[in-house]
């Protein structure tokens, strides 16, 4: 799957599941969506569940830090990382 399939994904995901009523939010493939509040720790391992169903990847306990969760490109480069 390419980087850009990737990005789309993860972009249409999350304005779906976790953007309803911060339409003053920019998804940029940069922005902190911890600092932006788009996601919280429910929100992360919500998140975690669609990887693994989507991407067909295993997301193990010591992935799971801000690092690679705060923003588009990082959960891309997780995602690239696991199918790789």
């Amino acid at each position: 799957m390419s980087d850009e399939r990737i990005e789309n994904d993860l972009r249409e995901y999350i304005q779906k599941e976790f953007m309803a009523g911060k339409s003053d939010v920019e998804l940029t493939n940069d922005l902190s969506l911890v600092e932006a509040g788009v996601l919280d720790s429910l929100a992360i391992f919500t998140l975690i569940a669609y990887l693994e169903e989507r991407f067909g990847v295993k997301v193990e306990s010591e992935d799971v830090v801000i690092e690679n969760f705060d923003t588009i490109d990082a959960l891309r480069e997780l995602v690239l990382q696991r199918t790789g």
